[in-house]
């Protein structure tokens, strides 16, 4: 049987829920929630980017939040909109130059949405147009998976007797600190394929990034404990306060 090829997250899009079954999301939006918190305490309005299907968002909408979702993916988002109430607005687009001509009290990226961005330069921009997005005092939280995430194989899974069965194989390259990961899956007997690849952000470089588009109260947490760092933490949980630009509202 031939091989059905798709860009990421679009063939895996009906079934991504069911590969994410096992995450505990209610601790990660407690997770998010405290860290948004802490910066912005009277947050209300909330953007979240690389929203995927929207299972953030919806906890963000349930939780009274008057929420936004962000994807690149036309499949993600169809998923997205399908399981979530006609109330939440689902936006298509880049997070390097998405525009969506509003402020927000806050903005996440769950996931490792972030570990997309391939280029430095790149990561510049994308902070920018958040912080174009923020109101003065606001908030932005995300996490990102870790270089030992990649070089300890993080991606490595051979999972054929499973609901979904898969199996994904990742090549890292230290010298660009890349990482691609072939995604096989076999679904009603049809295989099919992805190709995703991430970039290890080095710390120095996100916090860098966030210095030069006016980010203070920078912190970075292990993602999964939000206590210390450790050598072997596979993500990272970051959070920042836009202090607003000269002119800014």
């Amino acid at each position: 049987m031939e091989m059905k090829e798709g860009n990421p997250f679009s063939l895996v899009a009906p079934f991504y829920e069911r590969l994410m079954r096992a995450v505990d999301y209610d601790l990660w939006f407690a997770h998010y929630e405290r860290a948004m918190r802490e910066r912005c305490p009277q947050a209300h309005e909330v953007l979240d980017l690389c929203c995927g299907t929207g299972t953030m968002t919806r906890r963000l909408h349930s939780a009274g939040y008057d929420v936004v979702g962000l994807d690149l993916s036309p499949a993600m988002l169809a998923e997205a909109r399908a399981a979530s109430s006609p109330e939440i607005a689902f936006v298509e687009g880049d997070l390097l130059d998405f525009e969506l001509g509003r402020r927000f009290d806050a903005a996440f990226a769950v996931f490792d949405g972030l570990n997309y961005v391939l280029e430095v330069e790149q990561l510049h921009r994308v902070f920018a147009n958040v912080a174009r997005h923020l109101r003065p005092g606001g908030a932005f939280v995300f996490d990102v998976n870790t270089e030992f995430a990649f070089r300890s194989g993080m991606f490595d899974e051979e999972a054929m007797d499973e609901e979904i069965p898969h199996w994904w194989q990742s090549r890292y390259d230290p010298s660009t600190r890349r990482v691609e990961v072939k995604m096989f899956f076999l679904v009603d007997e049809e295989p099919l394929h992805e190709i995703h690849v991430q970039r290890a952000h080095h710390p120095a470089e996100l916090e860098a990034a966030l210095e030069a588009c006016a980010f203070e109260r920078i912190s970075c947490l292990d993602a999964d404990s939000f206590g210390a760092l450790r050598p072997d933490s596979d993500r990272h949980l970051w959070a920042a306060r836009y202090r607003g630009e000269e002119g800014s509202a």
